[in-house]
Parts: C-alpha cells; structure tokens; sequence
C-alpha cells in the first residue's frame, strides 16, 4: 500500500474541508505537544499532507516538528462528529507563503462561522484559532484510523507496511 493508497480523495477532501483539526508532534523525551491546526490540504503527487500551526501560539508543537519526527493530526467535523486520524512522519516545516496563509484566514473565518451556526459563541474559539505566524508542517501518512464516536472508534482503516 502507498500513501495515495492509504489517503482516498473523499479523505483528502474531508481534511481540506470545514473541519477543526488537533495535531501532535512529540519531543526529544517522546512527552507529546498539542495544538490546533489552521487548515490542511493533501497533495496527490508528492503523498503528502500540510498542516499549518501557528508559531506564536503552538511553538512547542512547531519545535518538536522536525523532519523524520512522527505526527499525529486529528480533523473531525463539528456537524457530525465524523472524525479521522492520520499518523505520518514529518517530511519538512517551512514557514506559510503568502497565499498559505491567506488560506489560514479564510480557514479561521470559515470554522468560526460555522461554530457559531452550532451556536459555539466566537469568544470561546477566537482564542484558539490562529491565522498569523503560520508554518506549514508536511508530513508523509502512515496510518489512518476512524476516531468517530461509536462502536468502530480507534479502528485502523488503513495502513503503509515497511
């Protein structure tokens, strides 16, 4: 199995939509560092997913990312709960170009608006959903597993071999 295997476009579809994401990189004594994510896209031809985290408010997440390091990323859309994780290992981290961070925005304008529908007030996520500082972190998946609540939850869907 290869990673355009292991990612179906509906899941590549699913990460880059309105989702809120969670993503975990782990320091040099393997203690693991949390933040949120700013939108995430998966790129086809190179296998890789980018998740973008923003420096100034996630920096341990940012300082454990380092090429090689192992990654967690968690997108679970708030209308229904459906909720995926991805596992992978960091390819490389760069800081966001212009247009990555445009993105960013419209990610953080976009997942604030559609909180709000849910009747999640803005003060409650403002806080925690940045745009600026943003570094795109990519990494190649690994695994995927099913994270939904309900019966199936922590099921692996699939896989790379070594």
């Amino acid at each position: 199995m290869n990673a355009s295997t292991l990612i179906s476009s509906e899941l590549a579809n699913f990460i880059s939509g309105p989702v809120m994401m969670v993503t975990s990189t782990r320091d040099k004594r393997f203690r693991a560092t949390i933040g949120r994510g700013t939108g995430a896209l998966y790129d086809e031809a190179t296998g890789l997913i980018d998740i973008f985290v923003c420096r100034a408010q996630w920096p341990d997440v940012v300082e454990n990312a380092v090429p090689g390091g192992k990654i967690a990323a968690t997108f679970v859309r708030p209308t229904d709960y459906l909720c995926y994780q991805i596992k992978g290992v960091i390819e490389d981290i760069t800081p966001a170009t212009e247009a990555e961070a445009a993105r960013g925005q419209l990610y953080v304008e976009r997942m604030l608006a559609l909180m709000e529908a849910l009747e999640v007030r803005r003060a409650q996520l403002s806080h925690s959903l940045c745009a600026r500082d943003l570094m795109r972190i990519g990494f190649h998946p690994s695994d995927v597993f099913l994270q939904s609540p309900g019966p199936h939850a922590g099921e692996r869907l699939a896989g790379l071999t070594a």
